[in-house]
């Protein structure tokens, strides 16, 4: 039978919490598409200038790499990272080891996209979207924070000796999750800082 994995109430706040911001920026890009659909002409509330503007962004491949906006696939996957630490939370719900297996390759493949999509945004495209920056935001602290506090259980087969250091490491997850955000943060500055000079 499969082992049911309790989820202290800091890692399913945490959860929750990037979740709710993730959703909101996906929400939000959602809304816009449906906006620059309906009135082309308009300018969306996303667009600032020529290399912060999402509605140049939506207009681009890449906007909908699996043929609909990626925006669709946002909403969709952070309702469930929502849904996911509200039923533990708030109704007491404990899942399988096999079930939390399941929601680590979702947010893996979450991070993945987000970091094929940040790539593109800084270096092939060369436009920022705020409400995607928003969603790469909430999506590294949120793979940091669940992998490290993942590997301390028994989620997955590791030894004791690696549970150990994944508990230290996990101690220090928020200051980790800050670093990558400020680094990710300085290239993006770096990648765009002729475009913010000539503002």
């Amino acid at each position: 039978m499969d082992k049911k994995v309790f989820a202290p109430k800091s890692v399913l706040w945490w959860v929750l919490v990037t979740g709710a911001v993730g959703l909101f920026g996906a929400a939000m890009l959602s809304y816009e598409r449906i906006r620059q659909q309906l009135f082309p002409n308009e300018t969306l509330s996303c667009d600032l200038n020529f290399w912060v503007s999402c509605g140049s962004v939506m207009k681009r491949d890449q906007a909908h790499i699996f043929g609909f906006p990626n925006s669709w696939v946002g909403v969709v996957g952070f309702i469930l990272v929502v849904g996911f630490a509200a039923l533990q939370l708030f109704f007491n719900r404990q899942f399988s080891k096999r079930i939390w297996a399941g929601f680590m390759a979702g947010i893996g493949f979450a991070l993945t996209f987000v970091g094929f999509l940040l790539s593109q945004s800084l270096f092939v495209i060369h436009i920022l979207c705020p409400y995607c920056m928003l969603v790469w935001a909430a999506t590294i602290p949120l793979f940091i924070h669940v992998t490290l506090w993942i590997r301390t259980t028994d989620v997955f087969d590791i030894s004791e000796a690696s549970k150990a250091r994944a508990a230290t490491w996990f101690a220090w997850s928020w200051v980790i999750a800050i670093m990558i955000e400020l680094a990710t943060a300085i290239v993006i500055y770096v990648s765009f800082i002729d475009s913010f000079r000539a503002l």
